[in-house]
């Protein structure tokens, strides 16, 4: 705490980039894991800035797993609104497929904002701070809950992490129930349907998931889509990754922290892989 007393203004200046936000405390949550930034953490955080400064108010981000997308849209995010972006005032209805995740991310984020060093930094009390709702003096507040459960619940933010769960996504039924939750209520939950902001980030599992279905229907959403390509290295499947904005591809930059990290072996096979790698559809 010694250097945040001591560096307090220029850490608040430096903070005023999502991505300065999440190096600089990145130990507060993983004090034993080294923070490894790469050009998909920045994409990330630049379409959230976006979204904060109001350019975006619908986002798609289909990305492969271990890609740190939780930490970024659930966690950090909507921790640098409240804190660095000056938005105390934000509220959140932040679900994924079941509980497990939504109190996981929940706990991290409680972790974060409560901790002393941002607090130091930028102070504000909680006056409630259950996983599954936290309010702040500011009347801000954070709702942690599951797909199923959005009814009569709203906010500035709805922020959906992973909709589908990789052991039900091939099942018509439940995958169908979850995309028509969404169509017919997801505009409904919204405090103000033109200015709040919808942000959906998810592997890919099914061409009829639901970024399947936000991309059929139009429903005017910026797409981030960030790709797993695979290359042969003697019988595994090594994967480098890439972005797609709008129609320019980059793939320039190889990722060789993540992507080694995201070998598959061969016999990976149909959806599975596609989800795996994050591939799209043809």
């Amino acid at each position: 705490m010694e250097r945040v007393n001591r560096d307090a203004d220029a850490i608040r200046a430096r903070c005023g980039r999502l991505i300065e936000f999440v190096k600089e405390f990145w130990p507060v949550l993983e004090p034993n894991a080294t923070f490894v930034n790469n050009w998909h953490i920045q994409a990330i955080c630049e379409h959230l800035e976006a979204v904060t400064d109001g350019r975006i108010n619908r986002l798609l981000i289909t990305v492969p797993p271990g890609s740190m997308k939780s930490l970024l849209v659930s966690v950090f995010w909507q921790a640098w609104e409240w804190g660095p972006a000056g938005k105390p005032f934000l509220r959140y209805l932040s679900t994924a497929f079941n509980d497990g995740p939504v109190l996981r991310d929940a706990g991290k984020f409680l972790n974060l904002v409560t901790s002393e060093k941002f607090q130091a930094l930028w102070p504000l009390r909680l006056e409630r701070s259950a996983l599954t709702a936290m309010e702040n003096e500011a009347r801000g507040d954070r709702r942690a809950v599951a797909c199923g459960s959005l009814t009569s619940q709203r906010g500035d933010r709805l922020v959906i992490d992973d909709p589908h769960s990789t052991t039900t996504a091939e099942s018509d039924v439940e995958r169908f129930k979850t995309t028509r939750q969404f169509r017919e209520g997801a505009l409904n939950r919204l405090n103000d349907a033109q200015r709040s902001a919808i942000v959906v980030i998810m592997q890919r599992l099914h061409e009829e998931d639901l970024a399947g279905v936000i991309l059929a229907l139009k429903m005017g959403f910026v797409h981030l889509m960030l790709l797993l390509t695979p290359y042969l290295r003697g019988t595994l499947v090594h994967a480098v990754m890439h972005a797609v904005f709008g129609e320019r591809v980059r793939d320039d930059i190889g990722v060789p922290a993540r992507g080694d990290a995201c070998v598959k072996r061969l016999d990976v096979a149909g959806h599975r892989r596609v989800g795996v790698l994050g591939r799209r559809w043809p």
